[in-house]
């Protein structure tokens, strides 16, 4: 969800509230009224917005995607980056974000356990928001011709979205220095999805240093699982699927 001006300030700082509650209560006894305490604002404005601590869960991870978003609109000569760029540029800056809030992610995973279809729901919008980011990121791209006539191109968001969500569950597993194992799997990952769009090896053009080590290398592989699912499963075969 998008909003602008006063009220895009005041879901920003109910978020950001949230997280400094849950992190020093933890979810289960994380509250809405003392979310609305520590961001200063009116209770009802709380609840107008978030429903529920579960609603507030899943828009932090839509506002720092539309956050990252923003950041790279900002960027000078942003506009004249080819794809890899821009896809590289989104992972490693949402990344980056998500660093002051590793632990809220861990506390509040619980979500999960306490309400799964809502976490379900929670879940699929937050992908939604990331396909609609990935769509404006392709079409954007000043490369686009190059990999726009292949059969899985119209197929890149939804790979794209399901390497975000391999790659946060790996990051948040990540224990090397500055998250180097998952930077390099931003690379991986990407390089390969670009590779195969082009007819190319996956790991065409990829260094043996550069391939990320475990369990960050598990996000290429499922990439690569990713890619060999849709082929097989003849998804995009001349525009269309195949019939079952």
């Amino acid at each position: 969800m998008k909003v602008s001006g006063k009220k895009a300030q005041s879901r920003r700082a109910i978020i950001a509230a949230f997280c400094e509650v849950v992190i020093e209560r933890g979810y289960a006894r994380a509250t809405l009224l003392e979310t609305a305490r520590r961001a200063e604002v009116d209770n009802n404005a709380v609840f107008r917005l978030f429903p529920n601590k579960r609603a507030l869960v899943f828009a932090y991870y839509t506002e720092k995607l539309h956050e990252v978003r923003e950041l790279l609109l900002d960027t000078e000569a942003y506009h004249q980056y080819p794809l890899e760029e821009r896809l590289t540029a989104f992972f490693e800056t949402l990344l980056v974000l998500h660093r002051p809030n590793r632990e809220f992610i861990e506390l509040s995973s619980a979500v999960a356990r306490y309400s799964p279809l809502g976490a379900l729901n929670g879940h699929l919008q937050v992908k939604a928001a990331a396909r609609e980011i990935f769509d404006e990121l392709i079409i954007e791209a000043t490369d686009i011709d190059e990999f726009a006539d292949h059969r899985l191109f119209r197929h890149l968001p939804a790979l794209l979205t399901e390497f975000l969500h391999q790659l946060f569950v790996f990051w948040m597993l990540d224990e090397s220095s500055g998250y180097e194992q998952s930077t390099k799997a931003v690379y991986v990952g990407v390089r390969a999805l670009l590779n195969t769009l082009q007819d190319r090896h996956p790991l065409d053009g990829i260094s043996r240093d550069s391939i990320p080590q475990p369990p960050v290398l598990a996000s290429a592989m499922n990439m690569r699982r990713l890619l060999r699912s849709l082929l097989l499963s003849g998804v995009g075969r001349d525009g269309e699927e195949e019939p079952t």
